[in-house]
């Protein structure tokens, strides 16, 4: 029986410590939140601009951009860019812009 008394304890320690990390976590990301989002957005941004780039670059000729941007345009899609500015800015150009 002295035993699982042990291990309950254990088992409130852990998870009371547990709590208070997290907590300790969330109330410092508050106060310090970092810039994770802002490096997401700048990395999709900078793939954007490398397939404008190759667009321009192939005088726009859609079959070259396909074959220049299709390693580019998967790693917008992994990068989850779906939903950034870059992904933005490569859906809506145009060559007047």
């Amino acid at each position: 029986m002295k035993t699982n008394m042990d291990l309950s304890k254990v088992v409130k320690i852990g998870i009371i410590s547990g709590i208070s990390i997290i907590g300790i976590i969330a109330i410092t990301n508050m106060f310090f939140p970092s810039n994770t989002l802002n490096l997401h957005e700048q990395a999709c941004m900078s793939l954007a601009n490398q397939m404008i780039e190759n667009m321009e670059e192939s005088n726009f000729d859609t079959e070259k951009f396909a074959k220049i941007n299709d390693l580019l345009f998967l790693k917008m899609i992994n990068e989850q860019c779906t939903d950034t500015e870059g992904w933005k800015k490569i859906v809506s150009y145009s060559p007047e812009n």
